[in-house]
């Protein structure tokens, strides 16, 4: 078999100063090894833009539940891109998640196998339909406990609890405006501060999670 040697090899190659010609940019040792790919990945569809209130929102009810949640030592909090996977195969990616230390056995690094306890989405025009819709009903099968509707745009908050019958029950306010949850006991959600045009602070939030423990 005849074979290249080194020696024809350098003798071929061109001179510093010197243009190389299309077809030696052709041959096999002058252009980079092509990797042939194992398959082709599905492309990432890009999430719809968010507002400045909109993240605002989330990141104030994420600091408000994570304070709650660390300071009764109820369970755990996760927010988003974490993954909630349900037993029908379907996967979401709720805004805020919370799960309780029974059903710690559920969470992984990256994902929750099955429900978590409570459910928060922050709504967008984009995202509505979609929350109202599709998420609702499988939240409500996949048995997450309570679900919870934050629309900064309108200004709605709509919390759901799961019933006996295994369907959601919308919770009234009390008398103040307030909801209180039934998984996390003592969180009350004053929808009111929600629309404020400055969000609690840290230190704020803090108060009013004291002040949920400590009531008067």
């Amino acid at each position: 078999m005849d074979a290249e040697t080194l020696l024809d090899q350098i003798e071929r190659r061109p001179v510093a100063g010197e243009q190389m010609s299309f077809e030696q940019l052709e041959t096999p040792d002058a252009r980079p090894a092509e990797v042939e790919p194992e398959g082709e990945a599905e492309a990432e569809k890009p999430s719809a833009p968010v507002t400045g209130r909109h993240q605002d929102v989330r990141l104030y009810l994420t600091v408000l539940l994570k304070t709650f949640v660390e300071l009764t030592d109820a369970g755990l909090v996760r927010d988003a891109p974490f993954q909630v996977r349900l037993d029908d195969g379907r996967t979401f990616v709720p805004d805020i998640i919370f799960v309780a230390y029974s059903n710690f056995d559920r969470v992984h690094e990256t994902h929750i196998e099955g429900p978590p306890d409570i459910a928060v989405e922050v709504s967008s025009p984009e995202s509505c339909a979609l929350d109202r819709g599709e998420k609702f009903v499988a939240y409500e099968a996949a048995g997450v406990r309570e679900y919870w509707l934050i629309d900064p745009v309108r200004e709605l908050v709509n919390l759901y609890h799961l019933g006996p019958d295994g369907y959601y029950d919308e919770f009234r306010p009390d008398t103040a405006g307030r909801l209180r949850s039934r998984v996390l006991k003592g969180f009350v959600l004053d929808g009111g501060t929600l629309w404020r045009r400055v969000l609690p602070t840290t230190m704020e939030i803090v108060e009013m999670v004291r002040s949920m423990l400590n009531p008067r």
